[in-house]
């Protein structure tokens, strides 16, 4: 099916990027990282999904860095358009990485790791608030906004209607 070829497309599009940063910034391979990433959403979450999600309006700061940072590595400057890259995605998916942390918190080893006093206070969001900020994101990309509103009024319905524990 198309999201498990869009799945093995960003695996080696994730890789390769990887390996172009260990190989001392090679751009040939993060030419290649970069497109087969970039093709790899596209087939996972649909064409127009992903247009969705890149062109948002509180997301164009974060999709003008990522897809510049990817222009820039295509022209032939592998450093620069990583760095740019690499700011642009931590723009683009900042609501995902506490589903991330909280998923490798249930890892054996790394969730140990993870729970250590001074890695453990830097994660500032529970787990309710991961939630809300993962259902509120992907509830803005499939439908292009439009049920936004619709769920900040479902969140404030259930705040008030939970129990206060003082």
């Amino acid at each position: 099916s198309l999201v498990e070829i869009g799945m093995g497309l960003t695996g080696f599009g994730v890789f390769f990027l990887i390996f172009g940063m260990l190989l001392f910034f090679d751009k040939a391979l993060l030419a290649i990282g970069n497109v087969l990433f970039v093709a790899g959403l596209a087939f996972v979450i649909g064409l127009e999904r992903t247009f969705r999600f890149f062109f948002q309006k509180h997301k164009v700061k974060a999709t003008g860095f990522f897809l510049g940072g990817v222009f820039v590595v295509l022209v032939g400057w592998p450093l620069i358009g990583m760095v740019l890259e690499i700011y642009g995605f931590f723009l683009l998916f900042r609501g995902f990485f506490p589903v991330v942390i909280g998923f490798i918190r249930r890892i054996p080893v790394l969730g140990s790791l993870l729970n250590l006093p001074g890695i453990s206070s830097m994660e500032g969001s529970g787990t309710t608030n991961t939630l809300n900020t993962v259902r509120d994101t992907l509830n803005t990309v499939r439908d292009g906004g439009q049920r936004r509103h619709r769920y900040i009024k479902y969140s404030e319905r259930r705040r008030a209607a939970a129990p206060q524990i003082h």
